[in-house]
């Protein structure tokens, strides 16, 4: 019975900790959004790894890929709304691409 009771216990104060785990919409797409720009990165990154490898320039259509994969994560992820920014595709896109030219730099 003792044993029941501390398990009850313990099982009563966790529980409001288990509710509040859940992300809110905001952190949800936070969070979607820095594994697409992750995502995307890494994509051009190996486009251009792989150009480096044959000693050829970037392919474009490897990059165009990327870009068009990016473009329908992000619309998927701004689509059900709850997002802090939205619209901030084209910003991120760039910023994206001044990482890629700094990677480069270093090949």
């Amino acid at each position: 019975m003792h044993r029941t009771l501390g398990i009850a216990a313990v099982l009563m104060v966790a529980a409001p900790a288990l509710v509040a785990a859940r992300a809110t919409p905001a952190q949800t797409c936070a969070a979607s959004k820095e594994i697409a720009v992750g995502s995307t990165l890494a994509c051009r990154t190996k486009c251009d790894s792989s150009a480096f490898k044959k000693g050829q320039p970037t392919d474009p259509t490897c990059i165009a890929t990327c870009e068009s994969r990016f473009s329908a994560k992000w619309t998927k992820i701004e689509a059900p709304g709850g997002c802090v920014t939205t619209g901030d595709e084209s910003a991120l896109e760039s910023k994206l691409e001044a990482l890629r030219t700094i990677l480069r730099a270093f090949a």
